[in-house]
């Protein structure tokens, strides 16, 4: 009791001072850490100066009602104080909670505005953290719930992008992760008796003035329809809304019957590109509205009565809308997705039936008017831009932000100098990473290169030959006091092997014909120390200078003979 005392006492001490300040009489921001609240923390005097806001605003809204004017004032001057660290984070949410809860969409609308014009601090910190955002997303979703379907359309997009531009695009709220489809859009068409009947009632004379009436029935300048082809048509919808329908057998046939057909329509009946280009239809939207663009086709819903039907099928942008929806759901099925299931993939059959129906489709929208080639092109390109935001989403969305780097620059080498050794000295020995420890240590031998070359010398550092460099793995492997082989000098070491795969590389190729019959890297360098072993043994015991049998059969023909040469060459000489 005594701390909700203090607290409401210390948020009537704020409210004055907060009511001067956004009359523009003091600032804020120097005078409300004048003000005293003792037996206060900083957390209760910060929750004490956002109960203060509140108050404030109720009081704007309740005499103002209708004044967005007064609402947004109290909402900027909070902003300001969170970014002074001189309230919560969270308190120009709070206000915009109230706010819309306690204004008509008008006034919402308008504070809505303000929302936007401040972009840039909602981006920023202290605003930018999960805790300001997730307030953010909710405040809008709740304003979004009220606004009309058909009447509020404009504010519902500002609303979508506002959110689109606050939040990150890998923010969960905005990924659909467990790739759900929207199965309660439903398309809704007349059955068979309402077909029937309606083709009953229609006047002969109507029927009789159409000059494109011919003896097909799904022709698109038909007024008749034919009700397979019309069910046919809009069954398509189902499997665009739910493209896992496909995936079953019963469901793959009737897909493809379908496809085909409505395919087999299109390509029959082609629209007139002239008419196409200078008269775009909007026959399936209704009349245009006073100052909207006529000539710009608008389908909210499909309007799916059988009576308009034959009119649809003329319209271009219709049957783009159409084909449009194929190449998504042809896109899906084909593509490599990570929240299929197992069962989710279609045969090689159905998978070269895809391909095929794919090219069609292409086909024939570029033979679709108006300007059928870039409509085409543009399709295309998004279609590949979807295979990088598909692989994206299959790695989890991982951020698209990374923590900046150094970026080291380097010296060109100049006249003289010997791939860049001034640069190299300048920067120091130690003091470069090239990746890894072995890379940076071969880095650091010598200050230039030249100057490792002349310490190669004086040092004898050369390419050695396979039997010195081998010596101690076969004394370790095959020599009279084996070593176990945790202590080899090959075991866990990937500089020894690398070294020894290039020599056996240069003078030992015929080596890696056993490299196919072991399984790790370790086990072939094994086999091949036994070998040497198994060539050096009959060299020492007699110094002749030939092979063994045993090794012999080792080396090619072709192959020169160094083991001689070197047994040779190290022999004493006999008199």
């Amino acid at each position: 009791g005594g701390q909700s005392k203090t607290m409401a006492s210390a948020s009537s001490a704020f409210k004055p001072a907060i009511e001067a300040g956004l009359r523009g009489e003091t600032d804020l921001t120097v005078t409300l850490p004048t003000i005293t609240a003792d037996g206060l923390s900083d957390a209760d005097r910060h929750q004490a100066i956002e109960t203060a806001f509140r108050q404030v605003l109720g009081d704007r809204i309740v005499a103002n009602d209708v004044d967005p004017a007064a609402i947004t004032v109290v909402i900027d001057a909070a902003i300001s104080l969170a970014q002074a660290k001189l309230c919560p984070s969270t308190t120009p949410h709070t206000l915009l909670d109230d706010a819309f809860d306690m204004s008509v969409l008008e006034v919402c609308e308008h504070v809505f505005t303000f929302v936007e014009s401040r972009l840039d601090a909602w981006s920023e910190a202290p605003f930018s953290g999960v805790g300001p955002r997730n307030v953010m997303l909710r405040l809008c979703n709740a304003l979004s719930a009220r606004l009309s379907n058909t009447r509020d359309t404009v504010l519902s997009g500002r609303i979508l992008l506002f959110l689109a531009s606050v939040t990150p695009l890998q923010d969960k709220s905005g990924i659909n992760m467990g790739s759900q489809f929207n199965t309660g859009n439903i398309t809704t068409y007349d059955d068979e008796e309402v077909v029937a009947a309606a083709q009953e009632h229609e006047p002969a004379a109507a029927a009789e003035s159409d000059d494109t009436k011919s003896a097909e029935s799904d022709k698109p300048g038909d007024s008749a329809v034919d009700y397979v082809f019309y069910r046919q048509f809009w069954t398509l919808q189902k499997y665009f809304t739910t493209p896992t329908l496909c995936y079953a057998n019963s469901g793959w046939s009737e897909f493809l019957q379908s496809l085909k057909s409505v395919m087999h329509s299109f390509t029959v009946n082609k629209l007139d590109r002239s008419l196409s280009a200078s008269e775009p239809s909007r026959k399936t939207a209704g009349p245009a509205a006073e100052g909207e663009d006529a000539e710009t086709p608008y389908f909210p819903k499909f309007l799916t009565s059988s009576k308009l039907f034959h009119l649809e099928l003329a319209d271009s942008g219709f049957r783009r809308q159409i084909m449009v929806q194929m190449l998504v759901l042809f896109h899906y099925l084909t593509g490599e997705v990570k929240f299929k299931k197992d069962t989710h993939k279609l045969s090689k059959l159905q998978t070269d039936t895809v391909g095929k129906m794919q090219a069609a489709v292409y086909i024939l929208l570029k033979t679709t008017p108006p300007n059928g080639d870039k409509f085409t092109d543009a399709v295309r390109r998004v279609l590949a831009s979807e295979h990088e935001w598909v692989k994206w989403k299959n790695e989890s969305c991982p951020d698209f932000f990374r923590d900046s780097v150094e970026l080291r620059k380097r010296k060109s080498p100049g006249v003289g100098e010997v791939g860049g050794g001034e640069a190299k000295k300048a920067k120091g020995a130690g003091e470069r990473d090239l990746g890894s420890v072995e890379l940076s240590r071969l880095w650091s031998l010598s200050e230039t290169n030249l100057d490792g070359c002349e310490s190669a010398v004086e040092s004898g550092r050369f390419i050695p030959d396979v039997g010195s460099y081998f010596k101690e793995a076969i004394e370790q492997v095959a020599g009279a006091n084996p070593v176990d082989k945790r202590f080899w000098v090959f075991t866990d070491q990937t500089d020894y092997n690398w070294r020894a795969l290039r020599l056996l590389g240069k003078d030992r190729l015929h080596y890696f014909q056993d490299f196919n019959q072991v399984k790790t890297l370790e086990e072939y360098i094994e086999v091949v120390v036994k070998k040497l072993a198994a060539e050096q043994r009959p060299t020492e015991e007699k110094g002749a200078k030939v092979l063994s049998p045993a090794a012999a059969k080792f080396v090619p023909k072709s192959a020169p003979k160094i083991e001689v040469a070197v047994a040779a060459e190290s022999a004493p000489m006999e008199e």
